[in-house]
């Protein structure tokens, strides 16, 4: 039975209110960061470009975008194009104030196996976190 994204976070009490996938250069995808945001515009940038300098095209990003009311995701729109690393933005509403940020943290994990299913490691990082070489 499969699962779709719409399903996934109708489960974990949210509505899905959009999904966007990039390519980047990934032929066969090694990583995929699992990132929780909520109204980052001021640092999302930085955190996806650190993390793309670092692992390139064998990098996926899913990214959840959760109850944001700022630019977080017009700004990761406007980088989206010059990465390397493939990148999934899913955007989500929580029902009725449900959600958390441990909430999201698990929610960008199953997304992951849906993202780029068969990858043999999955982490996730803050959004207003930087990776250094």
């Amino acid at each position: 039975m499969s699962c779709s994204f719409s399903d996934l976070v109708l489960r974990r009490g949210g509505v899905l209110t959009n999904v966007e996938r990039w390519p980047g250069l990934a032929r066969s995808t090694q990583w995929v960061a699992c990132i929780p945001a909520r109204n980052e515009a001021g640092r999302i940038a930085a955190c996806i470009r650190s993390l793309d300098a670092e692992f390139g095209a064998a990098l996926h990003v899913v990214l959840l975008v959760n109850d944001t009311t700022d630019d977080t995701l017009a700004i990761v729109r406007s980088i989206a194009g010059s990465l390397k690393s493939a990148l999934t933005v899913v955007s989500v509403e929580w029902r009725h104030g449900s959600g958390s940020a441990p909430k999201a943290r698990a929610l960008a994990f199953d997304l992951a196996d849906l993202a780029a299913p068969n990858t043999a490691w999955i982490f996730s990082t803050d959004a207003d976190t930087l990776t250094l070489p």
